[in-house]
């Protein structure tokens, strides 16, 4: 079976998930951050805003223009601009000056605070091989750690230093970094602990200890999880497939490499890569069918990029399962597309047994000998790989007589190499190959004792992986038991988080029924005074009213008598002279005739107040037939008859020597008075009430 990863490939996808782990959770904190400063910012917002309303009746002005200030301070404050996201951005993934970087984050910011992102910069400088460029900033933030002495720091700069070393291929040095962090674990955030499992497992897997680079990938997978933190939950699922794979628990390695491509998918981020790995499992698992549709399915990315390693071994995949189907012909196309000098040398083994596979079934068989007689060196040279992989092929050619392998040299791989090693795997397969061999060579003894051996290690495998999978279902046991306690702890702080948001919307809504009610008090108040005011103004409008007319009732009066007095004397003087000896003289009886004519204008001047007495009271009908005008006083309702004669506000006024906009208020006043049925018609249509 053939392994699905090279040491120096995956090694690169882990260097590249540290550098972007950094900047995802750097977003999460800058985003908590945001929403701490919202929540603050909106709590002052709220209050100030019942200050606000408190006061608004004493000064409306200034408690619009807090109002005002205030929301503008509460969307200011939520967040970054974009010109700072831009900077961090560039700072992080693409500036190359190192002084630049460190002054940007430990002089113009506080370093503590964006120690993850100095560290994300430098993995970065690292990937973009500017090694001198990545060491100064490692010895920086070295320098920085010693002057602040905070275990904060401490932890981030241990665990850059033990990758940067992991990454240069010094593993010793890498695990003592890793032991100096352990000092400070205590302060270690979330980012420090999710990183500590990708080294560790990184550690483990390149000293050759899969088993505990599974239960780092594993643990930090599960880490990871619980924080809802998809982007390393994808580079923890990928990694423990692949030491799942190489423990040949294929159900689990499906699980985790399933799990990748899911999470994947929902970002648009599948690897093909990750593809193959899923793709070699359903191989393992001799789920052929599944495998096939799922390199259909993904063949146009993978035939197009000839320089991808996971473009190159999907290849190699589907060639191989061609070869299972039968459809050789189709293999041997797919092989050819495949540039040789693009496959690492750990999968040419798997290449050359594919290509011998299309030969030998398409007939070919002198090509067939010739191409496997070639390999020998490489076979032998390259074992024990070379052979597991091969080894199919290479029992048929055994039965055909078309090859003979070196016996010697196989027996001397298994004894010296795999007799004690952990490659369970391979020791099978070796059992097996010098049982077959020895058994065709007419040796059935020697058959059987190697193919006890093979039973021997299959049973060694088997205790292995039930060994495994018990220990997977003590890990699950635990992670149920632990998500129980996190999920009641939640339960608890969801309810205390309920029962402190229905206190806060009591109090919210205490606060908005005060602000109502201060407000309709306060227009209570202020319509209580103007009520105050327009009664003091109607009381002074009577007294005035009186005042008025009792001094219009005295220059009547004295009018009349004037005019009485005036006709009197006019008729005593008419009358001397009509008795007179010179009453025939013209220019009396002129006189006289001017005298007629005084006495009559008096005697109209008389008449016409008292027609004008007469006259508003032939209006007197309007108050009977409409009731509700009974309450009006005499001024009201001389203003009425004369806005019923066709008079102005202005006319009426000069007429009553009373203020225009009085006569409208009263005017408007009689106009509430009427019937609702009569509050439309015109004045004049009240004449025909009579």
């Amino acid at each position: 079976m053939y392994r699905n990863h090279g040491q120096t490939d995956w090694l690169d996808f882990v260097t590249y998930n540290y550098g972007s782990c950094h900047k995802m959770k750097q977003d999460k904190f800058n985003q908590s951050m945001k929403i701490i400063r919202c929540y603050g910012i909106n709590f002052v917002f709220v209050k100030i805003l019942g200050l606000s309303m408190i006061n608004i009746m004493k000064s409306r002005q200034w408690s619009m223009l807090c109002l005002c200030c205030v929301v503008i301070i509460n969307f200011v404050a939520c967040g970054k601009s974009q010109g700072e996201k831009e900077r961090d951005n560039y700072f992080m993934g693409q500036c190359k000056n190192v002084d630049s970087i460190w002054n940007y984050y430990a002089v113009e910011h506080d370093p503590e605070e964006y120690i993850s992102i100095i560290c994300n910069a430098q993995s970065n400088l690292g990937r973009m091989g500017l090694k001198d460029s990545a060491m100064k900033l490692i010895y920086l933030m070295d320098q920085y750690a010693l002057k602040v002495n905070s275990p904060k720091v401490y932890t981030y700069v241990y665990l850059n230093r033990a990758f940067d070393a992991l990454i240069n291929g010094r593993v010793d040095s890498a695990q003592i970094f890793y032991n100096k962090r352990k000092k400070y674990i205590a302060s270690a955030d979330d980012i420090n602990i999710t990183m500590a499992y990708q080294l560790s497992g990184n550690c483990y897997y390149m000293l050759g200890e899969i088993d505990s680079a599974r239960g780092a990938f594993v643990n930090g997978y599960n880490f990871a999880r619980d924080r809802g933190d998809s982007a390393m939950m994808y580079n923890y699922a990928v990694n423990a497939g692949t030491t799942y794979f190489d423990l040949q628990l294929m159900s689990m390695a499906k699980y985790y490499f399933s799990e990748a491509y899911v999470l994947g998918s929902k970002k648009g981020k599948v690897s093909l890569m990750l593809i193959n790995n899923l793709v070699a499992t359903l191989i393992s698992e001799k789920k052929y069918q599944e495998a096939v549709k799922l390199c259909e399915d993904n063949q146009t990315k993978w035939m197009t990029d000839s320089t991808d390693n996971g473009s190159v071994l999907l290849k190699l995949n589907y060639a191989f399962l061609l070869n299972k189907q039968g459809e050789y012909k189709r293999a041997d196309k797919i092989l050819k597309n495949v540039n040789i000098s693009s496959i690492p040398d750990i999968h040419m083994p798997y290449y050359y047994a594919n290509l011998l596979e299309s030969m030998y079934h398409r007939n070919k068989i002198d090509d067939f000998k010739t191409t496997l007689h070639t390999l020998s060196p490489f076979l032998y040279q390259n074992q024990p790989r070379s052979v597991s992989e091969m080894q199919t092929i290479l029992k048929t050619a055994i039965d055909e007589k078309l090859y003979s392998p070196n016996l010697d040299s196989l027996i001397y791989m298994y004894n010296v190499e795999l007799k004690t090693s952990t490659d369970i795997y391979s020791s099978i397969v070796y059992c097996d190959l010098i049982s077959h061999i020895v058994n065709g060579r007419g040796d059935k003894a020697g058959a059987d004792i190697w193919s006890n051996r093979s039973i021997k290690h299959q049973l060694e495998l088997s205790q292995l992986k039930d060994s495994l999978q018990d220990k997977d279902i003590e890990s699950e046991i635990a992670q149920v038991e632990l998500n129980h306690r996190i999920s009641e702890k939640q339960k608890i702080i969801n309810q205390a988080s309920t029962k402190n948001k229905f206190i806060l919307i009591g109090l919210l809504c205490a606060v908005i029924v005060l602000v109502a009610l201060l407000i309709v008090l306060r227009l209570i108040l202020r319509n209580r005074k103007n009520s105050t005011q327009i009664l003091e103004l109607e009381k002074t409008m009577r007294e005035n009213e009186i005042v008025v007319l009792q001094k219009e009732k005295e220059l009547k009066e004295k009018t009349i008598t004037l005019a009485q007095s005036v006709l009197v004397q006019v008729s005593k003087l008419s009358e001397n002279i009509r008795n007179s000896s010179f009453s025939k003289d013209p220019q009396v009886l002129l006189l006289k005739q001017d005298l007629d004519r005084l006495s009559e204008l008096s005697t109209s001047f008389s008449e016409l107040d008292i027609q004008n007495d007469v006259a508003y009271s032939e209006f007197d009908y309007l108050f009977d037939k409409i009731p509700s005008l009974a309450p009006l006083n005499q001024t009201e309702r001389k203003i009425l008859i004369l806005t019923i004669m066709g008079s102005r506000p202005k006319e009426i006024g000069s007429v009553l020597a009373l203020n225009d906009q009085y006569v409208r208020n009263v005017k408007s006043k009689i106009k509430k008075l009427l019937p609702e049925e009569m509050q439309n018609v015109e004045w004049d249509q009240l004449r025909k009430l009579k």
